[in-house]
């Protein structure tokens, strides 16, 4: 991710200078496309621990694997053979679910939540 020097000069210009004479250089160009890239980056990443906190990663990602992880332990002896001869363990069948798009899209409401914070700190 990247953003175009050209657009942040053009910013400057049409927003910022009062005159449209001033000058900026190439340096302080540069400087400003990486200020704001570490922005953008820092805001996505805030936006995203937001929608994780509402939806458990588990629950976003589907990985719901505990307790297969549990069971398959308690089957393996101390020489690392997975066989069970004396029962047959059966793992609970997993529900297909296709996310929602509330739980898996960074949405606008994330931004919204961690905006105050994330100006205050750069």
């Amino acid at each position: 991710m990247s953003v175009p020097p050209e657009l942040v000069a053009r910013v400057f210009h049409d927003v910022a200078f009062q005159k449209p004479d001033t000058r900026i250089t190439a340096s302080t160009v540069a400087l400003s496309t990486e200020y704001m890239r570490l922005f953008i980056k820092e805001a996505i990443v805030r936006a995203n621990d937001v929608r994780l906190e509402e939806e458990p990663p588990t629950a976003i990602d589907g990985i719901d694997n505990v307790v297969q992880a549990t069971q398959s332990l308690q089957n393996v002896d101390q020489f690392g053979d997975t066989s069970v001869e004396e029962e047959d363990v059966e793992l609970p069948e997993q529900e297909e679910q296709p996310p929602t798009s509330s739980a898996s899209t960074l949405d606008t409401r994330h931004l919204r939540a961690v905006a105050g914070v994330l100006v205050l700190d750069f």
